[in-house]
């Protein structure tokens, strides 16, 4: 009497099948953009080609790293200590408006706050315009400056109080924009 394995629960073909899926599976997880799956049989045989790492969403996160990290834009508000410019972004994104109304967006809005020296690492630092929150603002340039993007195009505008709370300390009062640069 031949001994049948329970735990595989198919014939040979079946199993063959489920390791050539696993070697597939594998390869894929361990591909990324730097490195190169070889296609083929085995014994090595087939094409080098780079891997491609599927991009991920253009989402309202990624928007918002991108008008961070972008040059500088046309200036559109000034105000004591702070500078509100445009960044294009890649592609236009979906967001919200403060009133709630859905809009896409092809530009956002950097306020950097220049001063400092402000925090970095574990201290939040919440940036405000008109006492509401609008972001977590970043340090840059020696921590000289404190940067938020803002993709709703109605909040940053002439006459807007701007200010910026460190971790439970009292709000910063920056001071108002006034329009132009």
């Amino acid at each position: 009497m031949r001994h049948q394995p329970t735990s595989g629960g198919g014939s040979p073909s079946t199993f063959v099948l489920a390791l050539a899926a696993a070697t597939l599976v594998l390869a894929a997880c361990a591909s990324n953009g730097g490195q190169q799956v070889r296609t083929g049989g085995p014994g090595g045989g087939g094409s080098v080609t780079p891997a491609a790492a599927a991009p991920g969403p253009y989402d309202e996160v990624q928007a918002r790293y991108d008008a961070l990290t972008a040059k500088a834009g046309p200036v559109e508000a000034r105000g004591p200590g702070s500078v509100v410019d445009r960044v294009p972004l890649r592609q236009p994104v979906a967001t919200r408006t403060r009133a709630g109304r859905s809009v896409r967006v092809a530009e956002a809005r950097r306020l950097t706050i220049t001063g400092g020296p402000f925090p970095y690492g574990d201290a939040r630092i919440i940036v405000r315009a008109d006492g509401v929150d609008i972001g977590e603002g970043r340090s840059g340039d020696g921590r000289r400056t404190l940067s938020v993007a803002v993709l709703d195009p109605t909040i940053l505008h002439p006459g807007v109080v701007v200010s910026y709370q460190i971790g439970t300390h009292r709000p910063v009062v920056v001071g108002p924009l006034k329009a132009g640069g």
